[in-house]
């Protein structure tokens, strides 16, 4: 009836030619504002398709169909409204009973209804509420003033009673000077990154030199210490050092006469017992490592190192006797081998 108080909780869905609109109004607020990306347009090119046929002769067909006969085509727009009122419903735990069909796409026959009738909800006249004088291009207008792309600038965000709530009333001047307040909060937070970040590198610095301060004190207290103990001039390590080398030096010398362990003397008097008669052999070096012997040496024919070898194997006193790296040597009637065997001890 016209005339009749407007419901104050509904869905006012504006149909425009490329996108949907979806308006929920809560106490005479609106509260929520959702663009859909389906408008009057896809319906008459899907209808063109259908038909093929011009955009204009599937607009015309379009305004003589009923609505039941384009049902499929407006699932996808319908799905996603009635997404949006679950999720509104859901959240403030109160159900809305009517909508309000409004745009140029709502010029289809029976839209209006339809669309109640998908949602669950009832549908409100285009002049409901607004007198008999009121033309009926107004539901057109208040699509159009509902437009996000006119709306969001004029509407201050605020909490009510149920959650959040759209004021018409308020005006750009808090819009702007809620983004001036969030710019500097930027700078400011900005700022606090590079002091905090200055602040850590100098800690950092002044930790490293005070390590490399503590660690320089330590070392001359050291050496002073040690300077007291074993005189001037002297370095901890080096009498260490000293003492290790002569004792090196003693057991080589020691290894030579010892006759507790396989000594150079003992291994130079088997190897000359069993160098056999008239094969000449020049040492060259000699390796005595525990129990097994390293030598290399040279001498004139490849079959005089058959023989030294065969002379060796011979004998059970020696174990794993190998010769390798034979060549012929630099001079003539040289011939450079290796020599390798173990010395069984009783």
């Amino acid at each position: 009836e016209e005339g009749a108080q407007v419901p104050g909780d509904m869905a006012i869905i504006d149909v425009g030619a490329s996108k949907t609109t979806l308006c929920l109004v809560h106490e005479g607020r609106p509260v929520l504002l959702r663009t859909v990306l389906w408008g009057g347009n896809h319906l008459t090119y899907a209808l063109a398709a259908r038909y093929a046929c011009s955009f204009a002769e599937a607009e015309r067909r379009k305004r003589a169909m009923a609505v039941q006969e384009v049902d499929a085509w407006l699932a996808p727009v319908l799905k996603e409204l009635r997404v949006s009122l679950h999720a509104y419903e859901g959240t403030v735990h109160q159900r809305l009973t009517h909508c309000w069909v409004s745009g140029g796409g709502s010029k289809l026959r029976e839209l209006s209804g339809h669309m109640a009738h998908q949602l669950g909800l009832h549908p409100v006249g285009p002049r409901q509420g607004f007198g008999s004088s009121c033309p009926r291009a107004f539901s057109i207008a208040f699509g159009l003033a509902i437009h996000p792309n006119i709306v969001r600038p004029r509407w201050k965000s605020r909490l009510v009673g149920s959650g959040l709530a759209l004021d018409f009333k308020a005006g750009s001047d808090a819009a702007l000077a809620t983004t001036d307040v969030s710019k500097q909060d930027r700078r400011l937070a900005l700022w606090g990154g590079l002091i905090l970040a200055v602040l850590a590198l100098v800690d950092l610095s002044v930790r490293v030199l005070l390590k490399d301060s503590t660690v320089k004190d330590l070392q001359r207290g050291l050496q002073a210490q040690y300077e007291q103990t074993f005189g001037a001039g002297a370095s901890p390590g080096e009498e260490l050092d000293q003492g290790r080398y002569r004792v090196l030096q003693v057991e080589k010398g020691l290894s030579i006469v010892d006759g507790t362990r396989y000594n150079v003397l003992a291994g130079l008097a088997e190897l000359v017992k069993h160098v056999p008669p008239g094969v000449p052999l020049k040492v060259r070096e000699l390796t005595i490592d525990g129990t097994s012997i390293h030598l290399e040496g040279e001498t004139t024919t490849f079959d005089a190192v058959d023989k030294i070898k065969q002379a060796f194997v011979a004998d059970e006193t020696f174990h794993d006797v190998s010769i390798s790296d034979t060549r012929v040597g630099a001079v003539p009637n040289q011939v450079v081998f290796r020599l390798t065997y173990t010395v069984q001890r009783p």
